[in-house]
């Protein structure tokens, strides 16, 4: 069975938006997809940081799989806490500009 472990790395972090194409986006996702899998999100509309899911969700697989798809990749750093929302933000804010994007807030 598939592990949905795109690229061979356990943590990714997307911007995204409405669909592959939209160049305005609305949340940032980390996914943690190794033995325990997580899906983690920020909505930049509400300013709301969160996880999304976990094992437990039936399914997750089917949710990482969505937002590689749909996704805009970025880099995912190993030295940022996953609760240092704030510094998350300001990542994020850096890699939409590198890739032209918008922040829909």
């Amino acid at each position: 069975m598939a592990t949905g472990n795109l690229k061979g790395r356990a943590k990714r972090a997307y911007l995204v938006g409405a669909d592959a194409q939209s160049r305005s986006v609305q949340r940032l996702v980390k996914v943690h997809d190794y033995m325990g899998k997580a899906i983690y999100a920020y909505e930049f509309r509400t300013r709301k940081w969160g996880k999304e899911a976990d094992s437990s969700t039936p399914d997750i697989d089917a949710k990482i799989a969505q937002y590689s798809r749909i996704g805009h990749e970025i880099d995912h750093p190993g030295n940022i806490r996953l609760d240092d929302a704030p510094e998350w933000i300001a990542h994020a804010r850096r890699e939409a500009k590198k890739l032209g994007l918008s922040i829909d807030e």
